[in-house]
């Protein structure tokens, strides 16, 4: 089987954006890559899970209102752009990044729990 990107596995697994409440990272039988993620105008989407893809290297979220949960455990992520916007977000799960950006932005006065531990290898 050829290998396909994160964005063509979320393409594919996701086509219908106006149903969706979560996207969550489930192996398949695809070979994924490295590469980076834009997730845009998914209008009901709650809940974004990555935990353990470990292929994401850039994330970009845009004209999605209603995320609630992030979690981008232990992946490639360097920068999430479109943060700002995350103004329901109430779960964050950034263990195991290594941001070069600071995500300050995502701060906000919803948030309930965070997780933002980083492992030595």
């Amino acid at each position: 089987m050829a290998a396909i990107t994160i964005q063509e596995w979320l393409d594919k697994k996701y086509p219908n954006k106006d149903d969706v409440k979560k996207i969550e990272w489930k192996t398949s039988g695809d070979t994924i890559t490295d590469s980076e993620l834009e997730i845009k105008d998914f209008p009901k989407l709650e809940e974004i899970r990555l935990k353990g893809a470990k292929v994401v290297t850039k994330l970009t979220i845009s004209n999605c209102p209603n995320i609630k949960v992030l979690n981008l455990h232990d992946n490639k992520i360097t920068e999430i752009e479109g943060s700002e916007d995350l103004k329901e977000l109430k779960g964050l799960n950034i263990a195991k990044i290594n941001f070069k950006k600071r995500l300050n932005s995502v701060m906000n006065a919803n948030l309930k729990l965070l997780f933002a531990l980083k492992v030595e290898k």
